[in-house]
């Protein structure tokens, strides 16, 4: 895509949506522009994970494999906290989150490119589609072992 010229004010604040994602260097772009390449969370899945660390999943349209950067954050007194060891856009509008160890009350996420101070909330249409929360009643594994070669034995709390 290129955009060769903005008509007039009316055609500023214009949202795009790219099956590529938000490329890098864009953010630039949209300060001086009025272009809008912002991702829109809609859910996270699952919506209770273990304070050891979890896989979840988020939907984010507008973001897409070239998009970097891009984490999950929750508040904590009043300040934006990435719950995120590692994050990364997998698919269209899949960002994989795999959480820190670290303890998270119900709550809504958002996401946050690294560094930046914009936060985007939750757009998804169910209540409570971008909460997330950890439990310590999740089941906790303690051991894996081979029993025979189509068995195995997991041992742990909380199954």
């Amino acid at each position: 895509m290129q955009i060769t010229k903005i008509l007039n004010t009316t055609t500023l604040n214009t949202k795009f949506y790219l099956p590529v994602g938000i490329p890098d260097g864009t953010i630039d772009l949209t300060m001086s522009t009025g272009l809008s390449f912002n991702p829109y969370l809609l859910s996270v899945s699952p919506n209770i994970g273990s304070p050891g660390g979890s896989l979840i999943q988020a939907v984010v349209k507008g973001v897409g494999i070239n998009t970097k950067g891009l984490s999950l954050f929750t508040t904590v007194n009043g300040a934006d906290v990435d719950i995120c060891t590692s994050a990364q856009v997998v698919s269209y509008g899949v960002l994989q989150c795999l959480t820190k160890a670290l303890a998270v009350v119900d709550g809504p996420l958002k996401v946050k490119f690294i560094g930046s101070t914009t936060a985007f909330n939750c757009q998804g249409s169910v209540a409570n589609a971008c909460n997330y929360q950890t439990s310590t009643t999740m089941p906790t594994v303690s051991s894996v072992s081979m029993i025979s070669s189509t068995s195995l034995q997991i041992t742990g709390t909380g199954f």
